[in-house]
């Protein structure tokens, strides 16, 4: 880098607009190839152009909100092929030393000329499958070879390169992950209460809630352009809807921030508060120190399948109100110790079938009044004595 060209207010910088054709920096610092209008033509043979590989590394610009020193702050990852940006050459007219400040994005209204610059060298955009000029027309990678399928044009032909979470005209958002795909893995894993637990006292039958809804996935929460904020991130494949999708809805009314993994595991905060959270894969959860919850208000739980609890310590329960506990199976309760009940008021217990009680040693039985007994049938007492007083 020259220092005279920062002379005289930068007067030697040289601006440039460009096409991005390189991604993959050996160095890994987020620099990008670019070929640029004024400097490099179109043709990416090495007798009459530039290859690729013969283009310039430009280095990005960062915001001042990133350290971009010794492995702290952002990475400059977020360019495609194909992206157009503007930047300028620290070396002015010798063009080798080129800066990006920023992208541009535009409306494409046909795919590029892949043999050509200024243009997507690896065929992937711009696309558009719902553009009827290119509807059903299949692009080769390699247009000598017969045998090759083909691709359809993908995403964004005719269209804004905004992310489509931000066109927020309603039946785009619609049709988009934004909703129709949410409201559908919502009531997909809505979880059903259907639970009836058998009340002894008092005497009547009692249920537990019979569903548990999440509030608005039945409206939706259209924003208004350009009031939500979106970050959308590349796939790795080559299907046309992004990888991950980061939206800051600030639509008055309609406030909401959501964050969408691409196999559909998401997060979303309502504006009214409440936060939705789907998990479509496992769920794994590790708390070093330690871990306090507090609901004000009920609470819902709902295992479709089996549920295993281990706890290395005590456990302590304390219920103000009433505890109801209905087991549709078998109840299998083992005490390695001793077992103390303790019941300030009555008990009743009601087996409609037989019961059998087993006692390794001595029982005592003592009761602080009457005692009274009825059987249906005889009473049969074996003991080498009987002592009654």
């Amino acid at each position: 880098m020259n220092p005279e060209n920062f002379i005289n207010n930068g007067g030697g910088f040289a601006w440039f607009t460009g096409v991005i054709e390189d991604i993959d920096d050996p160095m890994e610092m987020g620099r990008y190839r670019v070929r640029c209008y004024g400097y490099h033509n179109e043709d990416k043979t090495k007798d009459d152009g530039i290859p690729t590989k013969d283009l310039p590394w430009a280095m990005t610009m960062l915001p001042v909100t990133s350290a971009s020193m010794s492995g702290v702050g952002q990475s400059a990852t977020g360019l495609l092929r194909g992206t157009w940006v503007i930047g300028f050459f620290r070396d002015s007219i010798n063009a080798q030393d080129p800066v990006i400040m920023g992208s541009i994005p535009s409306i494409t209204s046909r795919p590029g000329d892949y043999s050509k610059g200024f243009s997507d060298p690896v065929e992937r955009y711009p696309s558009n499958k719902k553009n009827p000029e290119f509807a059903g027309k299949l692009v080769k990678k390699d247009p000598n070879n017969e045998k090759e399928k083909g691709e359809d044009m993908g995403l964004h032909l005719n269209m804004p390169d905004t992310p489509r979470s931000a066109q927020v005209k309603e039946e785009k958002y619609k049709e988009g992950f934004s909703y129709t795909e949410k409201k559908s893995l919502r009531e997909l894993y809505d979880p059903k209460i259907t639970i009836a637990a058998k009340v002894r006292a008092p005497e009547k039958e009692g249920t537990l809630p019979a569903a548990w809804v999440f509030p608005g996935i039945d409206t939706v929460m259209t924003p208004t352009y350009p009031q939500n904020h979106v970050t959308a991130y590349e796939r790795a494949d080559d299907t046309d809807e992004a990888a991950h999708i980061v939206e800051y809805d600030v639509t008055p009314g309609k406030e909401r921030i959501s964050t969408i993994h691409r196999t559909g595991t998401y997060t979303e905060v309502t504006p009214i508060g409440d936060k939705t959270e789907v998990i479509v894969g496992k769920n794994y959860r590790v708390v070093v120190q330690g871990e306090n919850v507090y609901i004000e208000g009920g609470c819902n739980l709902t295992i479709d399948g089996g549920c295993n609890t281990k706890i290395i310590g005590d456990w302590n329960i304390q219920v103000t109100g009433n505890k109801y506990e209905h087991i549709g199976g078998e109840h299998v309760h083992k005490v390695e110790l001793n077992q103390t009940i303790d019941i300030d008021g009555s008990q009743a217990i009601d087996i409609a079938g037989a019961a059998t009680e087993s006692i390794g040693t001595t029982l005592n039985q003592t009761t602080g009044s009457s005692c009274t007994e009825s059987y249906g049938g005889n009473q049969v007492t074996t003991a080498p004595n009987i002592f009654l007083n």
